[in-house]
């Protein structure tokens, strides 16, 4: 069977279109619904040489939580140490969410959060 190319344009058109609509990333304003935790969340592991030199801090993290609920697209936004960024993201890389909600369906959400890394004594 053979297509012309306007049929197979138009077909590539509506294929492209609808993967643009499922792949959007909303941001939490335009959500009906916030995503949340599931389970408990996997705290970050203190980064020893930091720890032993008794340095603090924080990283603030940039994310998206996907229609499946699964953490991807994981950047350091700011972070006083490449250690605690490296740190928060694998921990956010295994954190499990139900993903925000857009007129009842669920979609990607861009979410930014801060880290912190305190020692107690």
């Amino acid at each position: 069977m053979k297509y012309t190319p306007a049929v197979v344009l138009a077909v590539l058109s509506f294929l492209l279109a609808s993967c643009a609509v499922e792949g959007k990333i909303y941001d939490l304003k335009e959500l009906d619904e916030m995503p949340s935790v599931k389970g408990r969340r996997a705290g970050p592991i203190y980064p020893f040489e930091l720890m032993k030199a008794g340095i603090s801090g924080e990283a603030i993290l940039r994310f998206v939580v996907d229609t499946q609920g699964h953490t991807r697209d994981i950047e350091v936004v700011e972070t006083n140490h490449p250690s605690f960024g490296q740190a928060a993201a694998e921990a956010i890389a295994k954190w499990n969410y139900t993903p925000g909600k857009k007129d009842g369906a669920a979609v990607n959400a861009r979410m930014q959060i801060p880290v912190g890394f305190t020692i107690n004594r």
